[in-house]
Formats: structure tokens, C-alpha cells, sequence
């Protein structure tokens, strides 16, 4: 009976399974994805090398665990991470069309670099010729040379209007061309969101009326998508840089329903009514205090007419008479009319009947 006891005692404390240290861990699952072509052997015995002891079928355990694949699965490139690891030497290039207000189609070309997301304008035409597309590319190809970090390739579909002069033009700079596979789109993702976002935020909302209308908005707004438009790919930051806000411009907000605690004692400020403040007091409790006229932030020059317009159509529930008497000062926000009830400058709210903002203390309470 002793031999079958220690046999049984045996056979349990070798199905034990000893948990592996969490850096141990780590590092294998490390190893395996900055090495693709590694297996588990080989990287065993790296792990031998720093003195770290591990068996073969454990560091195959933590890889099946961590969802790696075999090396040969991961041995291959993909498509997504060479754009990543090369991101800072791609430039994306590509048409896409905008149809006016008399229904004629007008083609735009666009260039995007790939690691910091700004986009370059290459021209606009009524009939994209292969002869058109090489001209543009000498024009814009000094934009890519001279350059800290070269760009090396340049993705572009399979469409005619790329001819063999168009990729020689830029090989003669060291810029190799690739071509995507046919119908497929996500091989050139990133000119392509940026089609749907030029969309989007410019060109779905207004009317086109020709190529001189659009060869005049598309500058305009290329040029706020890499100055002022936040990338999440870029940590909220512009492709160009955002330049750091003025003092000015900058208005403290506060929540007035968040409970404070002083000298051990907890009260809870609840909102109350503007009276007759210059500072603008929403109904949730969110505040923007004192905020004079001069410190209001610019519109940009595209967003001022719809700006305008949004100030038309918000005064007509205050009891407006519905003249048409719109004034818009120099930095592209309404100014505030007595006329209707509504002051756009220094608050929000609506006034009682027969009274004026002159008087606006009295009647606010």
C-alpha cells in the first residue's frame, strides 16, 4: 500500500500546475509580438540566455493564452502593420467628385502623408486626363522632397488617370509607386476617410455652384482640417500643430451643482438666476462666468454663415417681430438685439413682455 500511496502522491504533484511570475508573462507575450517569426522553443530559450527557466510546453501555454498564433501565422506582414511601421515615409493620393448645382461633375485630387494627416490639394478640373494628373504631380512634388524623414512610397488605385508618367515622376525623386488590388477600398483607408470627413463637415453642407465656387471653399477648409481640427490619432492635435490659445480667450467653466467641502463642512450650491450678470448660467448648472464681448473666440470664416443663420432662426421663439435686421460683429457672432429679448453677449434668456436689457436686473429676479 506504501508504494501506490507515494504513487498517487506523485502523480498529483506532477498534474499540479505552479503559477508562472505576471513578468515572466509578460515578457514571453512580449517576445512573441516584436518577433513574429519566434516559436515557443526559440523563445525558451531566450529566456534560458537571461537566466530565466521555463519549461517549453509553459511559454506555448502563455502564448495560446494570450490568443498569439503558431510563428508561421505570424511571421507575415500584414497590410495594416507596414502602413504603421512606415507611416512616416507614406503619402495617399486620390480623386473623388462633386457635382454642382447645374449637374456637372467636377473632380478634385488630393494628397494625404499618412503620419501626421495633413492633406495637400493638388488641383480641381472638369476632365481629369492622364496629361492633367502628371502635371499635377510636378507641381506637388516638391512638397515631398527635401525632407528630415524622405517619404518613400505613394499609394494610389488602379484608376487609368494614374499613368506610367505619373509614377515616373515621382521614382525620379525615389518615391515607389503602389498600386492597391482592385476593388478595394481599405487598402487606401486613410485618403479615403478623409473624403468622407471633407464631406461631411464641408461639402454636404453647401451648394456648389462651379469649379471657381470650389477651388475657393476646398483651400479654406483644408487649410482649418490642418491647423484647428482635432486627430484622436494625434492625441487631440491638429496635423500642423494648434497654436496655443490667449489668456483672453479662454473661459473658466463651473459646475454649480457639485458639492464643496470647507473646514470639514459639506454644502451643495445649487443654480440660481442670473441676476443681471454679464456671465451666461446654464439651466443643468454648467456656467461660463464673465465673458465680456472682446474675449469671445473667432468663428472660423467658414462656419459664419451658418453661424448667422442658427441666429436667425434662434430668436424667433423669444417673440421676435421677424424683421430682418441681422447684424454680425467683426469676430463672426451676433450681436444682441433689444429688439427681441435675446442677448447673445452676455446671457441667454429670455426677457419678460415690455421689457428691455437695459432693465434686465430688475425683472430677472
Amino acid at each position: 500500500m506504501a508504494p501506490l500511496a507515494a504513487r498517487a502522491a506523485l502523480d498529483v504533484s506532477a498534474s499540479t500546475a505552479w503559477p508562472t511570475d505576471t513578468k515572466v508573462r509578460a515578457l514571453v507575450v512580449r517576445l512573441a509580438r516584436e518577433n513574429p517569426s519566434w516559436g515557443y522553443r526559440r523563445i525558451q530559450g531566450e529566456l534560458t540566455g537571461l537566466g530565466i527557466r521555463v519549461a517549453a510546453s509553459t511559454v506555448w501555454s502563455i502564448l495560446q493564452q494570450a490568443g498569439i498564433d503558431p510563428a508561421p501565422r505570424r511571421s507575415t506582414e500584414t497590410w495594416r502593420e507596414f502602413l504603421r511601421a512606415h507611416a512616416s515615409g507614406i503619402v495617399a493620393c486620390d480623386f473623388f467628385t462633386v457635382d454642382t448645382v447645374l449637374f456637372r461633375r467636377l473632380y478634385v485630387l488630393a494628397f494625404i502623408e499618412l503620419a501626421t494627416r495633413q492633406v495637400h490639394l493638388a488641383g480641381v478640373t472638369t476632365n481629369p486626363t492622364g496629361g492633367w494628373v502628371t502635371q499635377q504631380a510636378r507641381n506637388i512634388i516638391e512638397t515631398f522632397v527635401d525632407r528630415t524623414e524622405p517619404i518613400r512610397f505613394l499609394i494610389h488605385d488602379r484608376d487609368s488617370k494614374f499613368t506610367v508618367a505619373f509614377d515616373e515622376v515621382f521614382r525620379s525623386t525615389g518615391i515607389r509607386a503602389i498600386r492597391t488590388p482592385v476593388r478595394a477600398p481599405n487598402a487606401n483607408a486613410f485618403i479615403e476617410r478623409w473624403i468622407g470627413t471633407v464631406r461631411r463637415e464641408c461639402l454636404d453642407r453647401l451648394l456648389i455652384v462651379n469649379r471657381r465656387h470650389l477651388e475657393r471653399v476646398l483651400p479654406v477648409y483644408v487649410e482649418h482640417y490642418n491647423a484647428h481640427r482635432p486627430h484622436r490619432s494625434l492625441r487631440q492635435r491638429s496635423p500642423t500643430g494648434r497654436a496655443k490659445p490667449d489668456s483672453g480667450t479662454v473661459a473658466a467653466l463651473d459646475r454649480s451643482d457639485v458639492k464643496t467641502s470647507s473646514e470639514g463642512s459639506s454644502t451643495n450650491t445649487k443654480a440660481q438666476p442670473n441676476q443681471g450678470g454679464s456671465g451666461f448660467r446654464h439651466p443643468r448648472g454648467f456656467g461660463i462666468g464673465e465673458i465680456s464681448r472682446g474675449s469671445l473666440p473667432k468663428a472660423p470664416a467658414f462656419v459664419r454663415p451658418l453661424v448667422s443663420g442658427a441666429a436667425r432662426v434662434s430668436r424667433e421663439p423669444y417673440g421676435g417681430t421677424g424683421s430682418s435686421d441681422e447684424r454680425i460683429e467683426d469676430d463672426g457672432w451676433p450681436r444682441s438685439d433689444p429688439k427681441r429679448g435675446y442677448d447673445h453677449v452676455n446671457g441667454c434668456g429670455a426677457l419678460e413682455p415690455g421689457a428691455t436689457l437695459s432693465n434686465r436686473s430688475s425683472t430677472a429676479g
